[in-house]
């Protein structure tokens, strides 16, 4: 408004809209550190060794190792995924889940040359996945869950190591790391299979975890892939993701998020924050 000899004159403004309604920037918040504790005997006897409780088994059939094999490549992605999206059901703005680093626990039989189980960790490391493989004789496998525990409560203890440590066990012994890992400030989640995993996992009063169990048995499609479909060998095996990348094809995303490579050659779900309405 201004005033022009007698008369008041009103300059055309845009109009302003209340201050409750105004859009205001959202900050995009930076993604939550996750690391990964496989107890890797646990999950190679999960895989291979069930018998006739093998979900793998009733799932592809009796002689699905012969058509199918085992994308460890695949492991965090779908459990940043499904943590992802447990936190987007309880927050209001949405987080990203970045796994920084996949630690592996296991061992193997010093008289056993060629194995199964060594094959599957060699792969592993060629994904730069953190793998302490030791021996032992005979058949008592020992120090493998001390290790992992103790690798847990570390990391816990260093600054801004991890905002969520992920046991994938359903081994029971962990659970004094666990709680002592949620006393230091950490958030807790466990990765199992159903027909593995022990039942105080899912006991509330324990106080052990601080999502869903993520059963990785609902996303056997995803982790278990047709010989057919891999193309670059690792191992005399390769991930579908190298595979997809050779070809050209977009990258994986979920819901139109893409994957992005991270640290050690991980595949790391990021989310982006949705623009204000």
């Amino acid at each position: 408004v201004r005033l022009v000899g007698s008369e008041m004159c009103i300059r055309d403004r845009p109009a302003r809209a209340p201050w409750h309604l105004a859009q205001v920037p959202v900050a995009v918040a930076p993604p939550l550190k996750a690391m990964l504790f496989v107890d890797g005997t646990w999950l190679y006897y999960s895989l291979f060794e069930r018998g006739d409780r093998c979900v793998i088994r009733e799932r592809f059939g009796p002689g699905w190792q012969a058509t199918h094999c085992v994308d460890v490549s695949q492991l965090p992605p779908m459990i940043a995924e499904d943590i992802a999206t447990q936190l987007s059901e309880t927050l209001l703005t949405p987080r990203g889940v970045e796994v920084v680093r996949t630690l592996v626990f296991t061992s193997y039989r010093e008289d056993v040359q060629s194995d199964q189980r060594v094959t599957l960790f060699q792969q592993m490391q060629d994904l730069l996945f953190e793998v302490h493989l030791g021996s032992f004789h005979g058949s008592q496998e020992k120090c493998v869950d001390i290790a992992l525990a103790v690798e847990l409560l570390h990391y816990a203890t260093v600054p801004d190591a991890y905002d969520i440590g992920v046991l994938v066990s359903g081994d029971r012994d962990f659970i004094p790391a666990l709680v002592r890992a949620r006393q230091r400030g950490r958030r807790v989640a466990i990765a199992s299979m159903r027909n593995s995993c022990n039942r105080e996992f899912s006991d509330p009063s324990i106080h052990i975890k601080d999502f869903d169990t993520i059963w990785l048995d609902d996303q056997l499609e995803r982790l278990i892939v047709p010989r057919s479909s891999i193309l670059a060998p690792i191992h005399g095996r390769a991930a579908p993701a190298a595979a997809a990348a050779a070809s050209g094809a977009p990258p994986p995303s979920v819901d139109g998020t893409p994957f992005v490579r991270g640290a050690q050659g991980v595949l790391c779900l990021l989310y982006t924050s949705p623009s204000p309405r």
